[in-house]
């Protein structure tokens, strides 16, 4: 009743009518009857319309007349069958089924290669050469048996016959015109495509080596001009760079992806993954171990919580990190969050029962926010969680969920410099740096600093790490773009259209 539109009063007049169709529909019908009922769904909804067709509508709709047509014969195989197998029958019949129109008279005219051989034109471009689709891939019949197939001829019973049928169509292409072009592109999906064999006897030449050429074509007829020094401008001072200490550890290992993600702001679409995504479960993880912790206890206040006491905390902490995530969730979904619930809080328990048996400590701070300051760059970082020794010295947690994760590898040096962007920002004399492996398989501190270590041997290290921070922190902002040629096809994927590191890689 709120809106009485001639166009919704239409509509809604014609989905009613459609709808008391469907109910009086019969469950098991004929083909031919399921044919009939889609042309009249089609005509209750008006279509094709009431405008006057051009030649190219006219001969679509008597395309899918003839589909129709198609799938009222099976009746002949097929006495009865459902809607739902007849509507699935129909979509399948008209994914194979071949439509080329007829072309009217141009100057230039677009055709499938089935429908250009044999033509005459003055000039012919054919697309697509690669050797993975010429030739295309045989579909014998798989209801007849092979050797009746090749007794009889029939299509596609050999690989030779798939072949010489190919080359058939390509010798009539050739013959369609006086000047012939036959191309292909040289990657598709981030693979390294291949001319077919079929022309193997045809000149080949590469007359657009540089993908830019289109680019610069246009470029041209706007009035812009392509500049081949043309350097990314420095961070101003006191600018501020996103993605956090992430950004740091990108200009380390792919510069150009800490300049994309960092500064031009680039964000991945999260994959849509069924149940709850890796990235939530973190999340509920992280935000229940710092409501846990909130209050900031030491060492010493943790090991006097009673199991009754440290149940209720823990209850307490999963409660407000589920709430926000269940405050909209359907009958499925809250039956997996209780199960995620369960495992929330076992590894809240983990934690705890790893914590009181570490060194003496005080949790100093918990989702800490600091910036970090250097070379005119700065970034804003949050901390997991800061640690207070007896000393006065800290000790940097940051909490990891999934798969362990190593602090330093064989050499010792961070696999991550994450922790060392922290330390940097911070202060304080830094004692430690750790990964808090929270994980249902193992959970388990990975940690390194003047506890394991002699203390001249860990404040050099601190020292070379920090350099490496300041060294990085200066690339980024003086406006570093190089790209890691050692990275793999898969690892440059998400940049690649900006990086073209396919391109720069085929050129190197």
């Amino acid at each position: 009743g709120r809106e009485q539109s001639e166009d919704t009063v239409d509509w809604l007049a014609r989905l009613s009518r459609v709808l008391d169709g469907l109910r009086g529909r019969p469950r098991l019908a004929s083909p031919a009857y399921w044919a009939e009922h889609a042309e009249a769904l089609l005509r209750t909804f008006n279509w094709p319309g009431e405008g006057a067709l051009d030649s190219a509508d006219f001969q679509l709709i008597d395309r899918w007349r003839d589909l129709l047509n198609d799938l009222a014969k099976l009746e002949i195989v097929v006495p009865e069958m459902s809607m739902k197998s007849a509507w699935s029958h129909l979509e399948a019949m008209a994914a194979e089924a071949v439509f080329q129109p007829e072309a009217l008279d141009g100057v230039i005219q677009v055709l499938g290669p089935l429908e250009a051989a044999g033509m005459s034109f003055d000039r012919l471009w054919v697309s697509g050469m690669t050797a993975n689709q010429w030739p295309t891939a045989g579909r014998p019949m798989a209801l007849v048996s092979r050797r009746l197939q090749k007794h009889y001829g029939m299509p596609d019973a050999e690989p030779r016959d798939t072949a010489d049928y190919a080359m058939r169509v390509v010798k009539r292409l050739l013959g369609s015109a006086n000047e012939c072009v036959f191309s292909y592109a040289k990657t598709a999906a981030d693979s390294e495509q291949a001319p077919t064999a079929l022309l193997a006897d045809v000149e080949s030449t590469s007359s657009c080596t540089d993908p830019a050429w289109h680019a610069a074509g246009l470029s041209k007829r706007s009035g812009t001009k392509l500049l081949a020094d043309d350097p990314v401008p420095t961070v101003s001072a006191g600018g501020r760079v996103g993605g956090g200490a992430a950004t740091i550890q990108r200009q380390l290992t792919e510069p150009f992806g800490a300049f994309a993600y960092g500064r031009l702001g680039i964000r991945r679409l999260e994959t849509i993954t069924p149940g709850l995504g890796a990235l939530i479960r973190g999340n509920l993880i992280h935000d229940a171990l710092f409501r846990l912790y909130a209050e900031r206890p030491t060492q010493k206040d943790i090991v006097l919580w009673s199991d009754a006491d440290l149940g209720k905390r823990i209850k307490a902490a999963v409660d407000l990190a589920f709430s926000k995530y269940e405050r909209h969730t359907d009958r499925v979904l809250k039956r997996l969050f209780v199960l995620e619930r369960e495992r929330v809080a076992q590894l809240l328990a983990d934690v705890v029962r790893i914590d009181r048996q570490r060194e003496p400590f005080g949790i100093d701070d918990v989702e800490a926010r600091h910036d970090f300051d250097s070379s005119g760059l700065r970034l804003e970082l949050r901390i997991d969680r800061v640690d207070r020794y007896r000393d006065g010295a800290i000790g940097i947690l940051d909490y990891k969920t999934g798969a362990r994760k190593r602090f330093l590898d064989s050499d010792g040096i961070p696999k991550d410099m994450q922790l060392a962007v922290y330390a940097c920002a911070l202060p304080e004399r830094v004692a430690t740096l750790g990964l808090f492996n929270v994980d249902s398989r193992e959970t388990a501190v990975d940690e390194a600093g003047c506890h394991s270590m002699e203390l001249a041997e860990w404040e050099e290290s601190l020292r070379q790490w920090f350099a490496l921070v300041a060294q990085a922190a200066k690339e980024l902002a003086d406006g570093d773009v190089r790209i890691n040629e050692r990275q793999t096809t898969s690892e440059a994927r998400p940049l690649s259209l900006l990086s073209r590191y396919g391109e720069l890689r085929r050129d190197a």
